[in-house]
């Protein structure tokens, strides 16, 4: 493989992560069923579908925990064994823990956790304070939201570990997790960092 390959699969990632962050769109609808079993049509104006943000952002965790291999086969810097790469994943608990979050992504379970805490992931909050809302219109059975300003929405992807133990933010790994990528492929030579 080579590093042009790696550098590609980088940007890649930095391209599905700055999606992540544009929230303009044009909304999404769902139905909610209340406690007392009324359901009601729930509708989200002026920004990106959440599940499609969800999917980007949890794609990017992916795509570059598909780096490793990459660099894994490029020849390593300073006349560094292959295994460099994987001594640095492991010794990063942050690191350790993204990859544990792609191998869920990919593979649905996780039978082993490189970072020991086998993460389950929340869905995407979509927190809208006053600010972000120009209106919220209430019709029978129909609540419309709509986002006048998507700038002012604040994502959150909740990771827990296996006691439900709250243990970090998807959107803060995701950022954590594209920076040590692009030092890694800069020790390697790469021009895109």
């Amino acid at each position: 493989m080579e590093l042009e390959a790696a550098e590609r699969l980088l940007l890649r990632a930095l391209r599905f992560r700055k999606n992540v962050i544009e929230l303009g769109g044009e909304g999404a609808s769902w139905n909610a069923r209340s406690e007392s079993g009324v359901t009601h049509k729930i509708l989200l104006t002026g920004i990106r579908d959440p599940e499609e943000i969800e999917d980007q952002l949890l794609s990017s965790f992916v795509w570059l925990w598909s780096l490793k291999d990459y660099i894994k086969a490029l020849t390593p810097p300073d006349g560094k064994s292959e295994v460099w790469i994987e001594n640095e994943v492991s010794l990063d608990p942050n690191i350790s823990l993204a990859a544990d979050i792609a191998n869920l992504q990919k593979h649905g379970v996780l039978r082993r956790s490189r970072s020991g805490k086998f993460p389950k992931l929340s869905r995407l909050c979509v927190n809208a304070p006053q600010e972000a809302i120009g209106k919220i219109t209430i019709r029978e059975r129909e609540v419309e939201t709509d986002i006048s300003n998507p700038a002012g929405v604040e994502l959150t992807l909740s990771i827990f570990d296996s006691q439900g133990i709250l243990i970090g933010d998807g959107l803060k790994l995701l950022d954590y997790a594209l920076r040590f990528w692009e030092g890694k492929l800069g020790e390697c030579g790469a021009s895109c960092v």
